[in-house]
């Protein structure tokens, strides 16, 4: 009995990493698509955006469409930690992978994963942080924002 449990744990893990690599090559191919199609700006139809650009949009997105849907419980808790943990390994940018674990170290997941409210203003947070460092617009990290943005 206790080998079909983990064998279900791991499934269950498997199940979600294939679903948010799925998801992520589907927002790439989308958001590729669209900054091509997109743009009058000679530059951007020159060199395009670039992949850490497209990539960085891709994993935002994601991960704040998927926090406005979080339901805190123990199953979600660690699955979240795992969604987490994992995007740095896919990043383009070995220096962003870094500075994101950095992050995550830094960062007190249990109290960040007690509810939605807390994830959302995290990431918005950190979101914010990364952009203020690149020069970047802030968005106003307020819940009905969010939930407007990315709900």
């Amino acid at each position: 009995m206790k080998n079909k449990k983990n064998n279900s744990k791991k499934s269950s893990k498997n199940s979600m990493y294939i679903i948010t690599i799925l998801f992520l090559c589907v927002l790439i191919f989308r958001e590729t698509r669209i900054k091509k199609n997109k743009g009058n700006n000679h530059y951007q139809k020159k060199l395009g955006p670039s992949k850490l650009e497209i990539q960085g949009n891709i994993i935002w997105s994601y991960l704040h469409n998927i926090s406005v849907r979080y339901i805190p419980n123990e199953k979600n808790k660690e699955e979240m930690k795992i969604i987490l943990r994992s995007v740095c390994n896919y990043m383009v940018c070995p220096i962003c992978g870094n500075h994101w674990k950095k992050i995550l170290e830094e960062s007190d997941l249990d109290r960040v994963l007690e509810n939605r409210n807390n994830l959302m203003l995290w990431l918005c947070e950190k979101h914010n942080e990364i952009n203020k460092k690149l020069g970047k617009e802030i968005f106003e990290c307020k819940i009905e924002n969010i939930l407007e943005k990315w709900g």
